[in-house]
């Protein structure tokens, strides 16, 4: 896989990295230095529909939950659409909210898609429609969910067993 078209083959296979020629109106600038663990890009936006794809992913995310450290000029809402040709995934995800410090984002990818996350997946993050926005993100990945998230995912989500959705005629039952 390696070598091949927007995938990506940066050092660490647990992050998302950033593919360049997928973008609209940002500027992105990677920030990684040799010999560290952090993957870091800067993400400057330009215009209107501010947006960049993923690289796609050369290993199976470690879980459900997208998770990040950034730094942001303004407060700002972004979006997301899982995978290029997955229309029916946009969502409209929790501000990020202006700051000059490091800070922690998480959401759960489940709430979209229980199959997302596969060798293979990529995203579009949307970035809105302000210009001159500053966004540094830092070690964008997948990770499982914490007890506290897992209870709270049980208490809204269920799977059906032995019963197709199609075939549920009585939804008492």
């Amino acid at each position: 896989m390696y070598g091949r078209p927007g995938w990506d083959t940066g050092v660490n296979a647990n992050y998302f990295t950033f593919d360049e020629t997928k973008q609209n109106n940002v500027e992105l600038t990677d920030l990684t230095e040799e010999e560290s663990d952090d993957v870091v890009f800067e993400v400057k936006t330009t215009g209107a529909n501010a947006y960049f794809f993923t690289n796609k992913a050369l290993a199976a995310t470690k879980g459900q939950v997208l998770t990040f450290e950034y730094k942001v000029s303004e407060t700002i809402t972004p979006s997301v659409q899982l995978d290029q040709s997955n229309s029916d995934s946009y969502t409209v995800l929790p501000d990020l909210v202006a700051s000059d410090d490091w800070q922690t984002y998480s959401f759960d990818m489940g709430l979209l898609s229980s199959t997302w996350g596969s060798i293979g997946s990529s995203m579009k993050i949307g970035l809105g429609d302000k210009a001159g926005v500053t966004l540094t993100i830092r070690n964008l990945a997948g990770r499982w969910r914490t007890s506290e998230e897992a209870n709270l995912a049980d208490a809204l989500y269920f799977e059906f067993t032995g019963l197709a959705i199609n075939d549920i005629s009585d939804w008492s039952k």
